[in-house]
């Protein structure tokens, strides 16, 4: 399994499963690092069931972590638009890619996706 590891080797992400001592099966994609430095993030796909996620890792190990409401795309990676806003592309229906866009709101994530009319 793979972890996210800081500077003093301690694992942040995922956090073990104290009931089976094992780690969740998640493929974990791109890394990228908010203009500020304060988060590491990437989408993730938990396994089984290939349910989509947006996860935030602060190096103290703090972590945000959202259920995107479609699949992303192949590489898809988090874009940060500035040191609170990021967004990321998936796949709606009819396999269109549409952008879902969210904000750093204290301990939060919060979706601040523009509604279709």
């Amino acid at each position: 399994p793979i972890s996210l590891m800081f500077n003093d080797d301690r694992a942040v992400y995922p956090v073990l499963d104290r009931a089976t001592g094992t780690f969740p099966s998640r493929d974990i994609g791109e890394l990228t690092w908010s203009p500020d430095d304060k988060w590491v993030s990437f989408c993730e796909t938990e396994r089984p069931g290939e349910d989509w996620y947006i996860v935030l890792v602060s190096p103290h190990g703090d972590v945000l972590r959202t259920r995107l409401p479609d699949g992303v795309k192949y590489n898809g990676k988090v874009e940060w638009t500035d040191p609170s806003r990021l967004e990321i592309d998936t796949f709606g229906t009819m396999g269109h890619l549409v952008p879902y866009k969210y904000m750093v709101d204290g301990n939060t994530l919060r979706e601040i996706t523009p509604k279709a009319n």
